[in-house]
């Protein structure tokens, strides 16, 4: 029954190896019965399909189970693309990790398709026309090509605009949240360290109130600028919110967070600022045993964060110095 369902069926390995495929998904792409089973499922994707298929949707996979109502291009065998709608869940079946995929086809392109078939036609019914027609064809699938690359060019712009703070440009706590549930699966799953930093300015309310909102807005970008130039091109920096921003340090033990914690520090203090000199202070927290959820380590950076303020500010406290001190 699953073999002839109306939808294409797909079942890979975790690594992406395929295992089963239906008659229906080989017919709506135009492989043989046996040219599928053991090849990886990039082999059905054009390259923008592989990078989703690694950037978004195994990501989805291993952090929530499930993929629901994606939008992915199967590579025709006898060339072109075919867009469809995906799901999939992740499970385990005789004691190894599988994926099982579903796959509609979405009829957008075929009244593309259709349209051009009925100006062919018209075309061959009329030999003078028949040199016009064909230009029309040419020209609307170029248009077709070009609507589905601009499509995909406004998805990634609209994709930057919701994970971007616009005052600041780096992550913002939506995308910072998101990034640090996956990133703390993922050290979790391979026994990788992993810390996060929260810091804010010190006394912003006064510069805000003393200069105004357009400086104090001009003090949060130059901040960002430093953080951003001081962290590792695998970390991630985001604006937290106000004048709070925070770091995930990926494989970063307790000793590399108070370091670069502390590297934060010094570069805002010695930097030239256009009023008045600001400081920061900064709350460190590393994964341990006892986190099982992001929340948790977030909220024990932000009890460091209320120490190092309660300390006299300007300074760096790491969450294993916060019992200690009775918190």
């Amino acid at each position: 029954m699953l073999d002839t369902a109306p939808c294409g069926f797909l079942s890979t390995t975790d690594s992406g190896i395929i295992l089963v495929a239906n008659i229906t998904l080989r017919e709506m792409i135009g492989h043989e019965p046996t040219s599928l089973q053991g090849r990886h499922i990039e082999a059905l994707l054009p390259m923008i399909g592989r990078l989703l298929y690694h950037t978004h949707l195994v990501p989805l996979l291993v952090m929530q189970g499930k993929v629901e109502e994606a939008v992915l291009s199967l590579q025709l065998q006898r060339g072109g693309t075919l867009p469809v709608l995906v799901n999939a869940v992740r499970h385990e079946r005789r004691e190894k990790i599988v994926h099982d995929w579903v796959f509609m086809p979405m009829h957008l392109r075929t009244q593309y398709e259709d349209q051009i078939l009925r100006a062919k036609k018209a075309a061959d019914e009329a030999t003078r026309l028949q040199i016009q027609a064909n230009a029309a064809l040419v020209e609307a699938r170029a248009a077709l090509e070009l609507k589905q690359a601009e499509l995909v060019e406004a998805n990634a712009r609209l994709e930057a605009l919701a994970t971007l703070d616009s005052l600041t440009g780096l992550k913002n706590r939506r995308a910072f949240q998101e990034q640090l549930d996956f990133q703390m699966a993922l050290a979790i799953r391979i026994s990788s360290p992993l810390s996060v930093l929260i810091l804010d300015v010190d006394h912003f309310k006064h510069i805000n109130d003393t200069f105004g909102h357009p400086t104090g807005d001009l003090y949060l970008q130059m901040l960002a600028r430093i953080l951003q130039q001081n962290s590792r091109d695998v970390d991630i920096v985001a604006r937290y919110g106000g004048e709070e921003f925070a770091i995930i340090l990926l494989s970063a033990n307790q000793i590399d967070a108070i370091g670069v914690a502390e590297k934060f520090r010094r570069k805002v203090e010695a930097e030239s600022w256009p009023n008045t000199a600001i400081t920061i202070s900064v709350g460190a927290s590393t994964l341990s045993q006892e986190m099982h959820t992001s929340a948790s380590l977030i909220d024990s950076a932000d009890q460091a964060l209320y120490m190092s303020k309660k300390r006299g500010r300007n300074r760096v406290t790491h969450a294993r110095d916060v019992k200690h001190d009775g918190l």
